[in-house]
């Protein structure tokens, strides 16, 4: 067995095991204590291994699989342990000693190392677990993904929906408040760094939108802003052909939503979204009688004080936009 190979395999004996039930099905898991004790015997052949290495060994598969476990180490939860801040402070010193950068700034040495190759990698690995059916048994890699996506505005990369979103949308799918914001968080990121020819071989942009659909029902505010900010994103990115017809769409849906909201906090966003929308193309006369209905029973409550400091700003911006 090449060092490679060996080194791919301790790293992988020293990840967090895949549970065996759901992570919220339980506050306790015996693969957190297996992982701390892997850690134990195993994490000092890990740094053997890397010192005994040259450059040219250290190939797209390994440095991805290191990067993995770098911040698999540093995830929050009840998997972390003093154990797992020690080992990825020593794998953190002594990569960089080694090898001029920190494992956790590799993604920005575009120049020193092949970027590409290795976030396609680390993507592919984790979209590889983090599936419909077992993404709740491996908790410490939706931070490891989200650690990936966050500042991926700043590796020199390119960028596919189809192999960047999918987590993203599990995580808005879940009932966990942490996780579908962490999801609507990745899933504005990555858009932010799309264009229309991004979709130019399918209508992936669909399944986002049908994500994103489901995710204006939730009630909580920071899904609600986040929600909006990425259907407006989105809209900015799908092909010509079919943005004005579901800009329409998502348009009447919101009117939809407004005629019916009672929490002041979500109809501030709604507007606030609104006025995005119709400047972006208008509102034609149908919506538009809908709208100035709205508006009026809207302007109406702002009378009192209390519900006019949260509502009013954002109604009469619609107002001047919808005029």
């Amino acid at each position: 067995m090449t060092k490679s190979a060996n080194l791919l395999e301790v790293i992988s004996m020293c990840l967090l095991p895949k549970l065996s039930k759901n992570v919220d099905i339980s506050e306790n898991h015996v693969e957190y204590k297996i992982r701390e004790d892997t850690l134990t015997s195993q994490f000092n052949v890990i740094m053997q291994l890397l010192n005994d290495m040259n450059n040219s060994e250290m190939t797209p598969d390994v440095l991805s699989r290191l990067l993995i476990l770098n911040l698999e180490l540093q995830s929050v939860g009840p998997w972390f342990s003093e154990i797992c801040k020690k080992c990825t402070e020593k794998l953190n010193k002594d990569f960089e000693g080694s090898y001029g950068c920190k494992l956790d700034n590799l993604l920005w040495h575009g120049d020193a190392v092949n970027s590409q190759k290795i976030f396609d990698k680390c993507l592919e690995d984790l979209h590889q677990k983090l599936t419909f059916e077992d993404f709740k048994k491996y908790p410490a890699l939706h931070d490891v993904y989200y650690s990936i996506i966050q500042h991926i505005a700043e590796y020199k990369v390119d960028i596919n929906p189809l192999k960047t979103i999918p987590i993203s949308l599990l995580l808005i799918d879940d009932y966990i408040l942490s996780n579908k914001i962490k999801g609507l968080k990745s899933c504005l990121i990555i858009m932010k760094c799309l264009t229309t020819e991004s979709f130019q071989d399918g209508n992936y942009y669909e399944v986002i939108y049908g994500t994103l659909k489901k995710s204006t029902l939730d009630k909580d505010i920071d899904v609600t802003r986040l929600t909006l900010e990425c259907l407006l994103q989105l809209l900015k990115i799908i092909p010509p052909g079919v943005q004005a017809k579901k800009t329409d769409h998502i348009f009447k849906r919101g009117l939809d939503q407004l005629y019916t909201e009672a929490n002041l906090y979500r109809k501030a966003a709604l507007f606030s979204f609104t006025t995005n929308l119709i400047e972006m193309q208008g509102v034609d006369c149908v919506n538009k009688k809908l709208l100035k209905s709205i508006l009026c029973d809207n302007i109406d409550i702002c009378c009192n004080d209390a519900v006019g400091e949260i509502l009013l700003s954002d109604v009469l911006k619609v107002r001047m936009c919808g005029s």
